[in-house]
């Protein structure tokens, strides 16, 4: 007797089918199409339900045309509308700065290695020129100032012997974000990754020295 192989399930993500604007159009121009044959219809009843029905296809599918539309054009075309309004901005050492118009501030996203770091720099209509020129100085030079960040990590270690679980949460710390800020140009605040997402690392860089590492 031939052995029975048994087949595996039906994939359910495979046989749907998502719908894609050309449906959308079809849609649409199907409404159209019994909205126009409807009117032509010599029963007023059977006149008024085909357009109904129309109307409903036209209502529901335009909408739809829209979204996808929007999905297909947006990649290329909200980066451009950000540069025209002034919301991008290149900067010889930093790159391209991004506006955050709900913080008042701009974002630089540097490639350090197999990791980006981000740097964010106080400003409103454009990034605040002092803080800019303190984030190029960093930049130049940030291999040397990561060495500080790591030995005066590394320092702090032993403050957290009692808690084994944020000591080797300290032991892993690595910059992800540093952020100047118009109310304070001479303090940046270094935000970390750690072992725990959860955890929020980050210490005071001001005035040359660093200090007060905390989480939340």
């Amino acid at each position: 007797m031939a052995k029975r192989t048994r087949q595996a399930p039906p994939d359910d993500d495979a046989e749907r089918v998502e719908p894609r604007l050309g449906d959308a159009l079809i849609g649409s121009a199907i409404g159209f199409l019994l909205i126009y044959g409807g009117s032509f219809i010599p029963y007023w009843i059977l006149r008024w339900a085909v357009m109904a029905v129309g109307a409903v296809f036209v209502l529901v599918m335009i909408p739809f045309a829209g979204f996808f539309l929007w999905q297909r054009v947006a990649p290329s075309l909200v980066p451009k509308l950000r540069r025209a309004v002034g919301h991008v901005r290149h900067d010889p050492q930093l790159g391209r700065l991004t506006r955050d118009a709900g913080t008042e501030s701009w974002s630089a996203v540097i490639q350090r290695g197999d990791r980006q770091v981000e740097f964010t720099i106080g400003g409103t209509a454009k990034p605040s020129p002092p803080l800019v020129a303190r984030a190029r100085a960093l930049l130049a030079d940030f291999d040397a100032f990561e060495r500080r960040v790591a030995e005066f990590v590394t320092g702090e270690v032993p403050l957290y012997a009692d808690a084994p679980e944020l000591q080797a949460d300290v032991e892993a710390l690595r910059i992800r974000e540093i952020q100047w800020w118009i109310e304070e140009p001479d303090k940046a605040t270094i935000v970390f990754d750690g072992l725990d997402e959860d955890i929020y690392w980050s210490c005071v860089f001001e005035r040359g020295e660093l200090s007060d590492l905390d989480h939340d």
